[in-house]
């Protein structure tokens, strides 16, 4: 007679048994999961076309012409350099103008590594935060308007609004009041990735572009301007003329005002001819009377040593009077996907720009032109998918009143926060030059 093994049969059964309560595990963390992700959505998204839209008040040009200004800053090479790697670190909720797992790289994102669902420009004016982004599955583009609560007007600068934090698990204990208030689409068809924001006192540029020129796609760009003076409420300049640029991208952006009070618009291009920037002037003093067609016809030579960038922004030295433009990004590279396995470094670039008339005798000269000087990099810290700020990223130049230099920074993601399971944050780090 033939006796049966009981304990491989015990076996066998306990190994099924743990197999299928594993499964119920997984399937049950997956569902937990999606709720948690979907669970909570913001509130339906801005459209800045709309004509119901409050109007702003009227104001005249003397008015235009001193609040589309930036403030100077002292010493600009110097402060470059003793930009500090500590930096502010804040959380924001972002909750408000976003949907499901938009903006995240977690498992059951549809799009899990994040690749063309990211933040991509960030710059600030006092308590409020200005975030743009894309997705190229939706083909939405968009500006979110955060509003940090702990700005303090005579400081001029952020302050942590961190309490305790555990990266390691992402366990953020933070100030709730700092948070995303909505969103905005900006979507420019066929343009639907957003690319770095400027700012000029209460005038924001925003620049969208269709970019894939190597999957078939033809380059085409748009630029809106809003006015932002109340600064919880962007408005879009309608009468601005959107700026328009088929067969170029637009990937950032900087704003300038000439010593005649015309306006100058700086966009970071990596498609036309090597050249890594196109700039345009205004009509006008009123910026409601747009921009010139066509970009400044500028010999490649004289830009030849500006190199692509994520984001950008231009400053003026207090004592000087020169011109800096300022770009950033990493230097190895751009989207991280996985901790541990990549990391990258953020730097900026400094170059000293200088405008002058084609034809000085002539008050409205309507040509410009610029040479630029290449004034060396920073390198900022070393990071990783953790990180509060990647320049590949979003990444902006911030000038105060007190004239120093900042420049703030986010990562490419919303993350999950263990602490408040449903609901995810932004990170945001801003660094201060000093004297």
């Amino acid at each position: 007679m033939k006796f049966q093994n009981f304990n491989n049969i015990d076996k066998t059964i306990i190994m099924n048994k743990i197999f299928i309560n594993a499964l119920l595990i997984f399937s049950l963390l997956i569902l937990f999961f999606a709720l948690v992700g979907c669970g909570a959505s913001g509130p339906a998204i801005e459209d800045p076309f709309n004509a119901n839209l409050p109007l702003l008040p009227p104001t005249t040009p003397e008015e235009d012409f001193v609040r589309f200004q930036n403030n100077c800053v002292k010493n600009v090479e110097k402060q470059v350099n003793n930009l500090s790697n500590g930096g502010e670190k804040l959380c924001l909720e972002a909750q408000n103008g976003f949907s499901g797992l938009e903006y995240t790289i977690e498992l059951f994102n549809y799009n899990p590594i994040g690749i063309e669902n990211h933040f991509q420009g960030i710059v600030r004016k006092g308590g409020y935060i200005y975030l743009s982004g894309s997705d190229q599955n939706s083909g939405q583009a968009r500006i979110w308007v955060g509003q940090v609560s702990g700005y303090k007007e005579e400081n001029q600068v952020l302050s942590s609004n961190i309490k305790s934090e555990n990266s390691s698990i992402n366990y953020y204990n933070y100030n709730t009041d700092d948070k995303i208030i909505k969103g905005i689409n900006v979507t420019i068809e066929p343009s639907w990735h957003v690319g770095g924001l400027s700012l000029l006192g209460d005038l924001l540029a925003v620049p969208v572009e269709e970019y894939r020129e190597s999957e078939g796609y033809d380059l085409y760009s748009s630029v809106l301007f809003f006015d932002v003076r109340d600064s919880a409420n962007p408005r879009l300049i309608k009468k601005a003329n959107i700026l328009s640029r088929p067969g170029r991208d637009a990937g950032s952006s900087f704003l300038h005002r000439l010593a005649d009070g015309r306006f100058i618009v700086g966009l970071g291009t990596t498609h036309i001819n090597n050249n890594y920037l196109d700039i345009y002037v205004s009509k006008t003093t009123n910026i409601q009377d747009g921009f010139q067609e066509q970009p400044l016809p500028i010999p490649q030579v004289e830009l030849s040593n500006i190199v692509r960038s994520q984001g950008m922004g231009m400053v003026v030295d207090c004592d000087t009077k020169e011109n800096y433009l300022i770009v950033t990004d990493t230097e190895g590279g751009g989207t991280i996907t996985r901790d541990g396995i990549y990391s990258a470094t953020n730097l900026l670039r400094l170059y000293k720009l200088t405008f002058h008339k084609e034809n000085p005798d002539i008050d409205n000269s309507p040509i410009v032109r610029v040479h630029s000087e290449d004034r060396g990099q920073k390198m900022l810290e070393v990071i990783n998918i953790n990180a509060y700020s990647h320049f590949a990223a979003a990444a902006g130049i911030v000038t105060n009143k007190n004239n120093e230099l900042l420049i703030l920074a986010s990562n490419h993601y919303r993350f999950y926060n263990l602490r408040a399971p449903t609901k995810r944050i932004i990170k945001v780090k801003e660094y201060r030059g000093s004297l």
